[in-house]
């Protein structure tokens, strides 16, 4: 198995779900984005058709070039209303891994 990296952007049109859905992200993976954001952003009252999002992820293929899961999230970004709200995977010499902002 080997990893590759992925990326999907979009603009929102009417949920977040719906417009990564759309871009053909995994269920999973959208659920992982709202969960990164969870503490800055209520994914169900604050989403704006306009807003934007990128994302890059790892996605684990088999030797035949088949997807066999979708990997972490490595960076998440979520425009709300023109606020730019960034998420970066980090994991440190001792194994301890979380998402921080680009500050």
């Amino acid at each position: 198995m080997h990893k590759v990296l992925m990326g999907a952007k979009t603009s929102i049109q009417s949920s977040v779900y719906e417009s990564m859905r759309k871009q053909k992200i995994e269920v999973d993976l959208i659920y992982r984005f709202a969960d990164i954001f969870a503490w800055e952003i209520d994914f169900l009252t604050d989403t704006r058709k306009g807003d934007a999002l990128k994302l890059i992820w790892e996605q684990h293929l088999s030797p035949e070039g088949k997807v066999v899961t979708q990997g972490r999230i490595l960076a998440a970004q979520y425009i709300n209303q023109g606020r730019i709200h960034t998420a970066i995977f980090f994991k440190d010499k001792e194994n301890h891994s979380d998402y921080y902002t680009s500050e």
